[in-house]
């Protein structure tokens, strides 16, 4: 799967084409929103924990669980799964059937 492509457009905006096929605009200055999407994983950030997560390690819960609350010294010191770790940790969680009863 491509990574997602940033692109400077001026007047302070950037323009994010995401890898799942849609672009985002937004303002390059830095502020306190949530992004819609993990920098590391590139899933949707869409829970209470994943502003948790971002605020303390800049991904969502389920990477901060995984990698960045196991990796806590390595983590602050930079390190990050390597690509085909995230990858495979992407299929797995976009792999899920979720089942709905009634």
């Amino acid at each position: 799967m491509p990574s997602s492509y940033t692109t400077n457009i001026g007047d302070g905006f950037i323009q994010i084409e995401h890898r799942m096929g849609f672009t985002i605009v937004k303002s390059s200055k830095s502020s306190n929103i949530l992004p819609l999407f993990c920098n590391l994983c590139e899933l949707s950030m869409n829970s209470a924990l994943d502003r948790v997560y971002h605020d303390k390690y800049k991904c969502c819960s389920s990477c901060g669980i995984k990698w960045a609350d196991l990796n806590q010294d390595k983590w602050t010191l930079g390190w990050r799964p390597d690509k085909e770790e995230i990858e495979d940790e992407i299929n797995r969680r976009t792999s899920v059937s979720v089942y709905f009863s009634s």
